[in-house]
């Protein structure tokens, strides 16, 4: 059975959002779906903004998203774009339009700095800086690709998690210094992501306020010059009215994110075990019987084998997927009740 159901999930997946074989009524509900999603946003945004006297930008997170699902919030006039994976955005931007602004919004090693820069000519803003060595990457990466002063913010960790990245809070001044002496980058502002799942994300966006405040008098800068990124799909617009000028919204435009594909290394099969004493005996007493009484039984075995390891007819709608997990279970459900009781004769 499980191997049944992963049958079913593979055929799911591959009827699924992107894929060619999709019918195109789905395809076109489904891009009216994000369109639609990506209007109520902009609407929500542009309300609270009025209220606050706020022009926040808005940046749809693409991660996982296949560029056909990206490109149909760009149809409708999106251009700002977050992706959290370096692999995935130098993949997925050089099949996107070359106006589009991506911003990175993910954990940078500075070994992918390099690989980021050259890969995506489009880099709008590293929103995720959280060291000098970081900065100093980017700053050598823009440098050899020749490209001009590049956007970061200071990503900062306000919400005390030691698995999370970004800086100390009392770390953001002499980062933000450090990527002001980089010749390469520009200083923006500051970033955080807080604790996801906390329905009280106020402390986190107070935090980074105050953060801010800090700097910009540290600095000798006006406070207002630099921006806030802060509020995503679940709690923008708190953030909006905390003075977020940057908010990452991915769920609420795209929908729930397909899971991603988990690494499967080859790994060579595992030699079967040497039969025991006791199962010698059994084979050698078997062998003395008629053949008659032994043979239903390992013809059994076969097929139900053969059946198990043998890869299912692909199905050509997703309606009758349901149906034929129904009857293969049945059928080996069936398979294993004749072969208990088969071998129940064979003792008597």
């Amino acid at each position: 059975l499980g191997q049944l159901s992963a049958i079913f999930v593979a055929q799911s997946r591959d009827k699924g959002l992107g894929t060619s074989e999709q019918p195109s009524s789905i395809r076109s509900c489904c891009e009216m779906s994000v369109a639609k999603n990506l209007a109520t946003v902009r609407a929500h945004v542009a309300q609270i903004a009025k209220e606050c006297g706020a022009d926040p930008r808005l940046v749809a997170v693409s991660k996982i998203m296949p560029a056909a699902t990206v490109m149909q919030a760009y149809d409708v006039g999106q251009r700002h774009f977050g992706e959290n994976y370096v692999q995935e955005i130098c993949e997925k931007a050089p099949q996107m339009p070359e106006d589009i602004k991506w911003h990175f919004i993910g954990h940078l090693q500075s070994n992918k700095a390099k690989m980021l820069v050259k890969s995506v000519p489009g880099l709008f803003m590293v929103e995720s800086v959280d060291s000098k060595k970081c900065a100093s990457s980017l700053d050598k990466a823009c440098e050899a690709a020749g490209r001009g002063p590049l956007q970061v913010m200071v990503q900062v960790n306000t919400s005390e998690e030691g698995s999370k990245s970004g800086c100390e809070p009392d770390e953001a001044t002499e980062i933000a210094r450090h990527v002001l002496a980089c010749t390469r980058l520009e200083f923006k502002g500051l970033m955080t992501i807080g604790k996801l799942g906390d329905p009280n994300p106020e402390p986190y966006f107070k935090l980074l306020h105050s953060v801010r405040g800090k700097v910009a008098a540290e600095l000798g800068v006006d406070e207002a010059s630099l921006e806030l990124s802060m509020g995503m799909s679940g709690d923008y617009p708190l953030a909006i009215q905390m003075g977020s000028t940057n908010v990452r919204v991915g769920s609420t435009i795209f929908g729930a994110r397909p899971p991603k594909e988990p690494a499967t290394p080859d790994t060579p099969p595992t030699a079967a075990a040497p039969p025991s004493s006791a199962d010698a005996a059994r084979v050698n007493s078997s062998a003395t019987k008629p053949p008659s009484a032994a043979a239903p039984t390992i013809t059994l075995a076969a097929k139900s084998a053969d059946a198990s390891a043998a890869p299912a007819p692909a199905l050509r709608e997703e309606r009758w997927v349901g149906s034929s997990v129904v009857v293969a279970a049945g059928v080996t459900v069936a398979a294993g009740v004749a072969a208990l009781a088969l071998l129940r004769l064979r003792r008597v």
